[in-house]
């Protein structure tokens, strides 16, 4: 067993050091670097974009030789193989309406109507620069390291349940951060039941893809197209152009605000609201599995009588 341990504890350690290396360090030189940006003028508008992607292809490269290689696996064991499942992108989308019902239900205030100035950018040219945003910035990468390759080399030697909490609680302990208690307490759980979900849908789907595509449109649509909720501790819907009806909420607690809305501390990602919808598809997914599992079983009994 600690042999077993050992192994999943050097992939998850591997994984670490090749996303911060890649992610961090290698694309922050190459963004960063002016004598390289001027040999690739006509890149100028999307340099980072490229140079971003190109890192994040080279990181995943080097992913798959070491489960080739040193881990002695193929990549379907770390859910890194196989089509994505596109209902996710829904059900990102879904995520979205359920965060905006639970904020508002949790957070009664009053409804006002406020005038702005017509919106410069157009709803696809937001959708493409929070895209392009998300991409530069490899936030979906985290998906394929907690819910590839961290639950993967966990799942390999573990049953479902602790392979599960396995994950969240290295996730959790990796968002350990320098800030009050009970703030570092919450963020941590939050963070270790967002790797769970993520890891419960690769599960489920046998492909880690599915996740990207359920955490890319949710963070896509939060941020820029559909709803922002983070203008201080209000939230606002866009009407039309020139017209946002704004929620303005009531309760003074300003910790209760930021584990609802993401101010402060917390990203929307990581807040109340969805961390009970990612409790609810941990619990819908993992009832699915164990109806298939049964299914198969009374399956292969009838085909052996």
């Amino acid at each position: 067993m600690k042999r077993k341990l050992g192994a999943a504890a050097l992939d998850i350690l591997f994984s670490m050091v090749v996303y911060i290396l890649f992610m961090d360090k290698f694309t922050g030189w190459l963004l960063n670097n002016e004598s390289i940006r001027n040999h690739f003028l006509l890149l100028q508008p999307i340099y980072g974009l490229c140079m971003s992607l190109l890192m994040q292809a080279a990181a995943f490269f080097v992913l798959i030789l070491y489960i080739k290689l040193l881990a002695e696996a193929e990549p379907k064991d770390y859910y890194l193989k196989g089509l994505p499942k596109f209902r996710w992108i829904l059900i990102g989308i879904l995520s979205v309406a359920v965060y905006m019902a639970i904020a508002l239900l949790l957070l009664p205030g009053e409804w006002i109507v406020q005038i702005k100035e017509p919106a410069v950018l157009s709803v696809l040219t937001a959708v493409w620069e929070s895209a392009r945003t998300h991409l530069i910035n490899a936030r979906y990468f985290l998906v394929i390291l907690t819910g590839g390759m961290f639950f993967g080399a966990l799942r390999r030697r573990m049953t479902l349940p602790a392979a599960l909490l396995a994950v969240a609680g290295v996730v959790a302990a990796l968002s350990f951060d320098r800030i009050d208690a009970i703030t570092c307490i919450t963020y941590m759980v939050f963070c270790g039941i967002q790797a769970a979900a993520f890891s419960m849908i690769a599960e489920y789907t046998g492909s880690v893809w599915s996740a990207v595509l359920f955490d890319f449109s949710f963070e896509i649509l939060m941020d820029e197209a559909l709803v922002n909720l983070f203008h201080g501790y209000h939230v606002w819907i866009p009407m039309d152009s020139r017209v946002l009806l704004i929620h303005q909420a009531n309760n003074p607690n300003r910790l209760l605000n930021e584990l609802i809305i993401g101010t402060g501390a917390y990203d929307h990602a990581r807040t109340l609201p969805m961390a009970i919808f990612y409790l609810l598809v941990i619990a819908c997914l993992y009832a699915k599995i164990r109806k298939r599992e049964a299914a198969s079983t009374t399956e292969q009994n009838s085909a052996a009588s």
